[in-house]
């Protein structure tokens, strides 16, 4: 049996990280691949997986992201299976992606000091607007899973995942179209990243007067009530919300609603807003309700005068 166009990109990387050039077929039928504009892949990606010019289809955005706000990626992919009649289509990562480490502030100041307004860019959030991303393997993924569920590529078109490490040229598959859909993987954060579970209490303990010595006697009853958090840990508990989901599309749409209950300025909306997208990741971030009952007593004891709440949870959720 002959290989697949996957396994012969991969004997070409494997081959191209021994030192030895080798390039697919340049004769056989075209294929598509999306990659990002980073230029350090401007003089790697061809070698690296061994792209014939004459039949890869190479189409460069930003944080290789195909999504239903980027038109002019989805006509460059069309244009590579209708016109150039592209068999397969590989969605290429890779390692150190700017658009993983998406810093709002960062960019604000950079258009700010070309003497470009916020206005540019519309009412959007910045995040989705660049189409920034947390997690580089998941954004493959979601990448793949749009074209699927799109219906623009036939079902016969197999659709590839891979990431391409930056430093070593080295390219790792995340998704085999030949054995899997993407619908059979999970798309979640890394698992250095991932909330840990919520753990069950656990059964008290009896205890003789030997091993009483040993641990200290806590009586349930008498338990300190919980101090109120911080302005500082309610930071915290969201800034961690929004670097673990940000990458998932569902949580842009998120982000969405609260940046339309935000330019609203009606505080009763933009705290029920809150609310249900808080509910939404509470049993995975138990600090998430703690955070907005803290953030509703500070807007009632402060008032918005003092304590401007709509550019905190603006700055919380970048």
């Amino acid at each position: 049996m002959s290989p697949t166009l996957l396994q012969q990109i991969v004997d070409a990387n494997k081959s191209y990280l021994a030192g030895v050039s080798k390039s697919l077929d340049a004769n056989a039928e075209p294929f598509v691949v999306v990659a990002c504009i980073d230029p350090r892949l401007t003089c790697l990606l061809e070698p690296a997986m061994g792209l014939p010019r004459n039949r890869a289809v190479v189409v460069r955005t930003a944080g290789n992201r195909v999504c239903a706000d980027d038109r002019d990626t989805q006509r460059s992919i069309a244009t590579g299976l209708y016109i150039k009649r592209a068999a397969e289509v590989f969605i290429v990562g890779h390692t150190d992606c700017a658009m993983s480490k998406f810093s709002s502030a960062e960019v604000i100041e950079s258009f700010r000091s070309a003497g470009v307004p916020r206005t540019a860019f519309g009412d959007e959030d910045l995040r989705s607007w660049f189409g920034a991303f947390g997690d580089i393997k998941s954004n493959v993924l979601e990448s793949i899973q749009f074209l699927r569920r799109s219906g623009l590529v036939p079902s016969s078109v197999k659709i590839h995942g891979l990431v391409l490490d930056t430093r070593t040229g080295a390219v790792e598959v995340i998704l085999d179209g030949d054995v899997a859909s993407v619908d059979d993987l999970a798309i979640r954060p890394p698992e250095a990243e991932a909330a840990k579970p919520i753990q069950p209490p656990a059964a008290p303990v009896s205890r003789t007067p030997e091993t009483a010595a040993k641990r200290p006697i806590v009586i349930e009853e008498d338990r300190v009530p919980a101090k109120p958090m911080s302005l500082r840990e309610v930071t915290a508990a969201l800034k961690t919300l929004v670097a673990r989901e940000r990458g998932r599309s569902e949580f842009q749409r998120n982000l969405m609603e609260l940046a339309a209950a935000l330019r609203d300025k009606r505080t009763a909306r933009i705290l029920s807003v809150l609310d249900q997208i808080l509910s939404r990741y509470e049993s995975a971030y138990p600090d998430l309700r703690p955070s907005l009952e803290a953030l509703k007593s500070m807007i009632e004891s402060k008032g918005s005068a003092e304590f401007n709440y709509i550019q905190f949870i603006k700055t919380a959720f970048e």
